[in-house]
């Protein structure tokens, strides 16, 4: 048996308190003692320090490295002095044990915050040569790629993915992506240039868009009336809301002065000409050419249109009066005549005109001047207020005449003749008794009265030939029934 001092008990565990000598008594079984001694000289442990506290970010690495010691072992699976990446706020615990094989531990956290969510913003879409504003959200300092400032406008020139990286109070970085599309401008098209007339309308219409807006007060595809050349801008915005602009001219040519000419008064049946000015060429109304001569029928108004090098048509009238030619009528004793006759008295209406044709003199139709056959016989007469002029025509028959004794004429008149019923006949200063014997053109009697007027309405149309009888004359006359 063993009895150890300082109060050990053999065998059994104890914590020595610091370097020391123990003495052990032991008996034998015969009751005999011995003592013998052993030095324990107690180690101090080693200081380990597992490191000060840390504080990182979601996804840093970070290293952890003992001190203290001569090894060290960490929990958790960390290796002493290797980075790691944590992905937790944690206790970390290191063992450290120095070359006397004494060991200690120590303890470090590391706290992980949370990355900070960063936001770009929506996407954008912008016009051609628009500019646009990229603001980042959630933190509070952010930093662009491709030299864009936070909050402020610049121009982009294309299509593009912008990065900002933002930055919160920890220090801790997140990023976010924002498209920016750039659209074409739409090829807007004002339309060729316009050359309008003074007060008429033009119309413009835009292409190559959606919509359009014009200055000056226009509307797109709706008539307007220029005043005075000018330069229009269209404005025209496509399905994306970009706009893109043209001009288009529209020139204003002046109004030819367009003369019809003065007024005119013709006599009727007269030609009349009628010639536009003040234009390169004229169309005149009621079918009138111009320049050409025609033949007014009535008095009336004639509008010109004349049209310059321009296209540009401007109007005039002129008045055309027609002044009636006066009524006139001839007429003869007899329109039949035989060759031996000495004359055929002609008279017409109104008096002071001429009569003119083969064997005319004065008012007188001589049968044997004119000869055998029809004779036109015509009677003109001028108006001396309107200096008008208006014809009348007689056709005289020569004939020869056989069967019956013939004289011719003196101071018989025989009127109306052509007549289609009663004709009267006028002796000149003569007021006895006549006799008057009416035959066909085969010399036969038809009938015989004493009156000065015959009708020949029983009779059927034809010639017929009145023998006269008064005093002492006895006449011929050939009358037309008609």
């Amino acid at each position: 048996s063993y009895t150890w001092d300082n109060v050990i008990t053999d065998g059994v565990h104890f914590i020595p308190g610091a370097s020391d000598t123990y003495t052990v008594t032991g008996t034998d079984v015969n009751g005999c003692e011995n003592t013998d001694q052993i030095a324990v000289n107690l180690n101090s442990l080693p200081i380990v320090n597992a490191g000060t506290f840390l504080q990182i970010c979601d996804g840093d690495t970070v290293t952890l490295s003992g001190a203290g010691a001569t090894t060290y072992i960490w929990d958790n699976g960390i290796s002493d002095g290797v980075l790691f990446t944590p992905s937790t706020t944690t206790l970390y615990s290191v063992t450290g044990t120095d070359a006397n094989g004494c060991s200690a531990s120590d303890t470090v956290s590391v706290g992980v915050w949370n990355l900070p969510l960063v936001d770009a913003g929506a996407d954008q879409a912008v016009c051609d040569g628009d500019q646009a504003t990229l603001s980042g959200s959630g933190v509070s300092s952010y930093t662009w790629d491709n030299s864009v400032l936070d909050g402020v406008s610049f121009t982009p020139t294309s299509t593009a993915t912008y990065l900002v990286t933002g930055t919160d109070v920890n220090g801790c970085v997140n990023s976010d992506q924002v498209v920016i599309t750039v659209n074409n401008l739409p090829l807007v098209s004002g339309g060729a240039d316009v050359a309008a007339c003074a007060g008429d309308s033009a119309i413009l219409n835009g292409s190559g868009a959606v919509s359009y807006a014009w200055d000056n007060g226009i509307t797109d595809g709706v008539h307007f009336i220029p005043v005075t050349a000018n330069t229009y801008t269209v404005t025209g915005t496509d399905a994306n809301g970009c706009e893109n602009t043209d001009q288009v001219v529209i020139n204003v040519n002046a109004l030819p002065t367009v003369g019809a000419g003065a007024d005119q008064t013709v006599c009727e049946g007269n030609p009349v000409t009628l010639s536009g000015t003040g234009a390169s060429s004229y169309t005149w109304d009621n079918g009138v050419s111009d320049g050409v001569a025609f033949t007014a029928a009535a008095t009336a108004t004639y509008t010109v249109t004349g049209s310059d090098v321009n296209g540009c048509e401007n109007t005039d009238d002129v008045l055309v009066t027609v002044t009636p030619s006066p009524s006139v009528v001839a007429s003869a004793a007899a329109d039949t005549a035989c060759v031996n006759w000495e004359n055929v008295t002609l008279s017409g209406s109104p008096v002071g005109g001429v009569f003119s044709g083969n064997g005319v003199t004065d008012d007188r139709f001589y049968p044997s001047t004119a000869g055998v056959g029809s004779h036109d016989v015509l009677y003109s007469y001028t108006d001396p207020i309107t200096g008008c002029a208006g014809t009348d025509s007689l056709t005289m028959v020569v004939e020869e005449c056989t069967g019956i004794s013939e004289n011719g004429p003196s101071d018989l008149s025989i009127y109306p003749n052509p007549t289609s019923d009663q004709i009267t006949l006028d002796i000149k200063g003569y007021s006895g008794v006549i006799n008057v014997h009416v035959y066909d053109l085969q010399g036969r009697l038809l009938e015989t009265t004493n009156s000065t007027k015959v009708s020949l309405k029983k009779h059927a149309k034809g010639i017929y030939v009145l023998k006269v009888s008064y005093g002492e004359v006895v006449e011929e006359v050939r009358v037309v029934r008609d």
